[in-house]
């Protein structure tokens, strides 16, 4: 079953507003005194912010609704074509439908044996994975006879996600010999939700006993390895920290800092997002629109978003080869 973070149901306000209050309220992902976050989430962001966020959506909003759902389903239904048939690949949202109630209640009827609760957040936080992985198995528990339970925390790390995402880099710098510089831009996360949300800039950049939950650690070695397997120079990418919100310090160096200062001395800059497996607001709104006009506002001449993997089928053929490794049964 993947799980996807989920977005409004409609371009209303009230569904806009609906997924705010659901998203936001989760103690995860505002992790202060829960009487404090709902009076911030109620009374604050969701009344100031439910307008904008509308606004941005109906930028990105496309024939078949949220690109976020249209992409996982696509993905989902690729994979499924492939998948012997005793395997069927679930999507469930955590913060919308189809939600993790519907989808655990579809595959509960088909009488699964294996239950593979994978949250499509290749780096782990609390916020995404730890989020999605909780609430997954409370529906679970519920059930009197429980599935063989496999779960992905995270999978930034594994060969299969490295090779399609370094793949559809190259392939994207391949049509675009121009690009002067590669930017890896991944989500955001306040620092008090780090193992060391006090540490020096630098911490995570070596692997130690501590830090290998770390999400920042996870992301500069996301980098790193795509780097390694693209032979990238050194001065031709870098990673940033995208979509923060104000009133407490968030990971550094952020996403629009970094293009405003990148247009000084590059021209064709190419953004790639790899906390996100799919297109969402946070890629087709925040980066391809909002990035770009700042990139070209400095002095810089074109931002481009690399595609996030989607439903490409290089995805989709290691995806199948990654949950297939170990079937005993094919057709």
């Amino acid at each position: 079953m993947f799980i996807n973070i989920g977005s409004p149901a409609s371009l209303h306000w009230h569904a806009v507003a609906s997924y705010l209050r659901r998203f936001l309220s989760d103690r995860r992902v505002i992790s202060i005194n829960p009487v404090l976050r709902f009076l911030l989430v109620n009374l604050l962001i969701v009344p100031f912010r439910t307008r904008s966020s509308l606004a941005a959506y109906r930028k990105i909003w496309c024939q078949e609704g949220s690109p976020l759902l249209f992409f996982t389903h696509a993905c989902a239904r690729a994979l499924n074509a492939k998948l012997p048939a005793h395997m069927t690949a679930a999507v469930a949202m955590r913060y919308c439908e189809p939600s993790l109630d519907q989808a655990i209640a579809a595959l509960r009827a088909q009488n699964i044996e294996q239950l593979t609760i994978m949250p499509l957040f290749p780096q782990y936080s609390s916020a995404a994975n730890g989020s999605s992985i909780e609430a997954a198995l409370r529906i679970v528990a519920r059930q009197a006879k429980l599935p063989r339970l496999q779960v992905v925390n995270y999978f930034y790390d594994q060969p299969f996600y490295q090779q399609a995402l370094s793949a559809s880099i190259a392939a994207y710098l391949q049509k675009n010999q121009q690009t002067d510089y590669l930017l890896f831009s991944y989500h955001g996360l306040p620092q008090r939700q780090l193992p060391c949300p006090a540490a020096p800039p630098d911490c995570c950049v070596t692997a130690t006993q501590d830090n290998r939950m770390c999400y920042r650690f996870q992301c500069l070695q996301t980098t790193q390895a795509v780097a390694e397997q693209l032979k990238l120079p050194q001065n031709f990418y870098s990673t940033a920290f995208q979509s923060r919100l104000a009133g407490t310090p968030w990971i550094k160096p952020w996403s629009d800092e970094k293009v405003r200062e990148l247009a000084t001395r590059v021209k064709h800059l190419a953004v790639v997002c790899p906390s996100f497996v799919a297109d969402c607001l946070e890629t087709l709104e925040e980066v391809s629109m909002r990035l770009r006009a700042d990139f070209i506002n400095a002095g810089g001449k074109e931002l481009t978003l690399i595609p996030c993997l989607n439903d490409n089928a290089l995805w989709v053929d290691a995806l199948y080869n990654y949950l297939c490794k170990d079937c005993a049964v094919t057709d």
